[in-house]
């Protein structure tokens, strides 16, 4: 089997066999028994359309080249995006981008409509924190629902995804992240903060110190490697303690 799209596979119940998953697109080149994405539906391409009697579900062709898709409603669930193992899902949408950008985006919105899984849109001129929570949300493939609990108010779901819906503009004056809504997510999501600031390496004025936040251990201050001469102006002693 060829895993050119990296380890995108699916299983289905009843079938001894593993298939390849791919996203679907006008034009693509079908491969029999590769599973082709759409509409949040895997279809394995099984050839001819009067295979069909043997293969009720499916992507079938005939000699006209005309395509039919054919998902019995019992069967659905078995052949969701939901099955693809894995990583999948991620490697899927970034092949698709490859393909085209706005194949990409069609089969995200595919995903997030039919499931509850949130995968918001990555978008270019998203600020550095919105763009880490994305890239995180496309990592862990919750459902989003399910932690209606932890908000004390119904509207709290739909205001921290409003937060990463609303478009960045270039200049980042709208729609950036806001410091409570990153907490917000990290919390919803059980990841831990941690921030370091640092003199720059052409830094003219460096004060040598690591200034750190983390939601685990608060604020810190300490040195950083390589600036002992500023340890000594500061007064600090700077002899190995042995050495007497």
């Amino acid at each position: 089997m060829n895993y050119c799209f990296g380890n995108c596979v699916i299983s289905i119940e009843g079938d001894e066999n593993i298939y390849q998953v791919m996203p679907y697109y006008e034009g693509v080149e079908l491969e029999k028994n590769v599973g082709y994405l759409k509409d949040g539906y895997v279809y394995i391409y099984r050839g001819d359309i009067s295979r069909q009697k043997k293969f009720k579900n499916g992507l079938f062709t005939d000699k006209k080249g005309n395509i039919k898709f054919a998902l019995t409603d019992i069967d659905k669930p078995k052949y969701s995006f939901e099955n693809i193992k894995d990583d999948s899902i991620q490697s899927i949408i970034k092949q698709a981008e490859k393909i085209d950008p706005k194949l990409k985006r069609k089969i995200m919105r595919e995903i997030t409509n039919s499931s509850d899984i949130y995968l918001p849109e990555l978008d270019p001129n998203d600020d550095f924190l919105k763009h880490l929570v994305k890239l995180i949300l496309h990592e862990k493939k919750i459902d989003i629902k399910q932690f209606k609990h932890k908000f004390t108010k119904s509207h709290g779901i739909t205001n921290i995804k409003a937060a990463l819906e609303t478009k960045t503009s270039p200049d980042g004056k709208k729609g950036s992240l806001t410091i409570g809504n990153l907490c917000r997510w990290m919390e919803l999501l059980d990841m831990d903060i941690e921030v370091v600031f640092k003199d720059s390496e052409d830094s003219e004025l460096p004060c040598g110190k690591l200034f750190k936040y983390s939601s685990e251990n608060g604020y810190t201050t300490e040195w950083a490697e390589g600036y002992e001469y500023l340890k000594d102006e500061e007064g600090v002693d700077l002899s190995d303690d042995d050495d007497e």
